[in-house]
């Protein structure tokens, strides 16, 4: 089972970064993930430049496996 990452919160935008996230998880969301959704943040002085909405994460990591209740009735 996957685990969910949380999300950093930094200049009122909820995101999570590439680099944070387990590598098994990583390498299948960015084979999902248009180039156009990364973006860079300042914070604390430093530039992210892997961010992702949170959003973003959240609707791919939901979505990412079939739902257990249609693979049981796939049996059928």
């Amino acid at each position: 089972m996957i685990n969910k990452v949380h999300p950093n919160f930094d200049n009122g935008i909820e995101y999570v970064r590439l680099c944070e996230l387990p590598f098994t998880q990583s390498v299948k969301f960015k084979n999902w993930l248009s180039p156009n959704s990364i973006f860079s943040m300042e914070v604390e002085e430093k530039i992210f430049y892997d961010c992702i909405s949170y959003a973003v994460y959240e609707f791919w990591f939901e979505n990412q496996t079939p739902n257990p209740i249609f693979q049981e009735r796939s049996h059928f």
